[in-house]
């Protein structure tokens, strides 16, 4: 397999997902990003939406196995990525003075980053077919490839930011990144 042959599965399995509030995810690093991707006009009354870009930044191969009679390819190596989905949430609220918008974005972020995290744990191997038989992720979520015991999912979240308006009315984005890192096994 290859790096954009496992990124790509990722970031196919993520849109296949109903994951709550999320409405575009790109293969590739942010860009300037209209509020229509985040609020959809043919999905009127939308007030909160989530975009990802995926990043894969780390990768290396390790020897897990050697081939019976001879040289690699008939070995297999272990190969572990580090893939980013870093998260933009805005949401948009007009209230009725009773909560203020920064608190509802805020329990909007919560609700997306539990569902983020029952939408990779749902799945090991990112909507592959059963492990081992050929896709390119053997699995994900699954904590440090490098040694036992590490982070299965790490995720950080900014502090909310108002990007227009104020109180009960306004214009609310926060950041979430997550972590997980991606496996597969390749013969070599």
């Amino acid at each position: 397999m290859s790096l954009a042959t496992v990124w790509a599965q990722a970031v196919a399995y993520i849109e296949s997902q109903d994951v709550e509030f999320v409405k575009t995810v790109f293969q590739y690093p942010e860009t300037q990003t209209p509020d229509t991707t985040f609020f959809p006009s043919d999905e009127p009354g939308i007030t909160t939406g989530v975009v990802i870009w995926t990043w894969m930044s780390d990768g290396s191969e390790h020897r897990i196995a050697t081939g019976p009679n001879g040289p690699p390819p008939q070995g297999q190596k272990w190969v572990p990525y580090l893939l980013h989905l870093n998260c933009v949430l805005r949401a948009a609220y007009q209230t009725d003075g009773s909560g203020d918008s920064v608190q509802l974005a805020s329990a909007d972020n919560t609700t997306f980053i539990d569902a983020m995290r029952t939408m990779i744990r749902y799945s090991r191997n990112a909507g592959g077919n059963p492990v081992g038989a050929g896709d390119a992720i053997f699995m994900w979520g699954e904590g440090e490839t490098e040694r036992m015991g590490g982070e299965d999912i790490k995720w950080h979240a900014d502090t909310p930011v108002i990007l227009q308006g104020a109180g009960v009315a306004g214009l609310v984005e926060i950041r979430t990144r997550f972590d997980i890192w991606v496996a597969e096994i390749i013969n070599s």
